[in-house]
């Protein structure tokens, strides 16, 4: 397995069980909250996850800056999400929506621009469709049905715009599926430090400037 397939492989079993090699600077129960949308009721489930370059890194927190480079000429220029969009019957039974209908009925808007669509099986790169080999039988032993019925989607950034999503910059993410919006509001406040209270010590995410109680401002911890 080649370096990138191994970053992929560590992030993707990451969703299911945090690693033990995990960044010590990045929270990853944090930031995977941070990362992931989910709508559950009792006829379907539907879930997002939104992959940048720092969930990689964060369940990779051994590896060398060379291969953190090698991660980022991947990702340059694309974004990823896992997503689960399926409907379940009352015995539980998941059926997912098939991935050519996905592909059809799925766009990203990023800060309000013009709707992208996901690029098609054909387009993707070769370590994208190693990851999609890869993350099959994974998912479903970790997570049966439901691990099974999850998808990697693939946006390439339009030409001439930034090669990259910062989640510390601010920004939003609307990533509709099937008739349903995932969004993110950026910076995450996992990838920042964390905000403080100067007059009672209460703690708050790193994206908070003002206390939700008092209105006052905020400092770094």
């Amino acid at each position: 397995m080649n370096v990138i397939a191994r970053w992929l492989t560590a992030g993707l079993l990451s969703l299911c069980a945090l690693s033990a090699t995990a960044s010590a600077a990045i929270d990853p129960n944090l930031l995977l909250e941070d990362l992931k949308q989910q709508k559950l009721s009792k006829d379907d489930f539907r879930l997002a996850i939104w992959m940048p370059a720092e969930f990689f890194i964060a369940s990779n927190g051994n590896s060398s800056d060379d291969q953190k480079r090698q991660l980022s000429r991947l990702l340059d220029g694309y974004v990823l999400f896992m997503v689960l969009d399926a409907q379940l019957s009352p015995m539980a039974t998941v059926t997912p929506t098939p991935r050519a209908e996905l592909l059809q009925k799925t766009n990203l808007v990023i800060n309000g621009a013009a709707p992208l669509s996901p690029l098609k099986d054909t387009e993707l790169k070769q370590d994208f469709k190693t990851f999609r080999e890869i993350m099959r039988p994974v998912l479903k032993n970790m997570a049966g049905p439901t691990g099974d019925a999850m998808e990697l989607l693939v946006f390439k950034l339009p030409a001439g715009g930034p090669k990259v999503i910062q989640p510390t910059v601010e920004g939003r993410l609307k990533l509709t599926v099937n008739g349903h919006v995932h969004a993110w509001r950026l910076p995450l406040g996992s990838l920042l430090p964390p905000m403080m209270d100067p007059e009672n010590g209460d703690s708050f995410p790193g994206n908070y400037k003002f206390s939700p109680f008092s209105g006052k401002p905020l400092q770094p911890q």
